[in-house]
């Protein structure tokens, strides 16, 4: 698995590729919350490359979800494949997270969401 970070405005865009395992997982957490510690709270994730995860897998997103919620962001997810909707669906989270299918659709989705002035 890999994790690419990259900017685009105020949102940080992390692009995964490969399973999401425990320890992929694991680091993908520890991403969002050194984003969340430096006070970057609008993250837009990824999943293009994404070819599966588990129900605790789901749980973790949700969790960090939550937390860049409490801290005036969002956790927006991009590229879901047919699998990884079945997950999130069978799990009832579909409707927590905000999808999209491109990254600038949901980076733009951010835009009336307070930048803060």
């Amino acid at each position: 698995m890999s994790i690419k970070k990259w900017k685009i405005g105020d949102v940080t865009v992390i692009e995964l590729k490969g399973e999401l395992g425990h320890s992929r997982m694991a680091a993908v957490k520890n991403a969002l919350n050194s984003l969340m510690a430096a006070g970057e709270t609008r993250v837009v994730l990824d999943l293009h490359k994404v070819k599966g995860a588990s129900l605790m897998h789901v749980g973790v997103l949700v969790e960090e979800m939550r937390k860049l919620r409490r801290h005036g962001g969002d956790l927006k997810l991009v590229g879901m494949g047919d699998e990884l909707c079945r997950v999130f669906d069978g799990l009832g989270t579909g409707e927590v997270f905000c999808r999209f299918k491109m990254v600038d659709d949901a980076v733009a989705d951010f835009g009336d969401e307070g930048d803060g002035s």
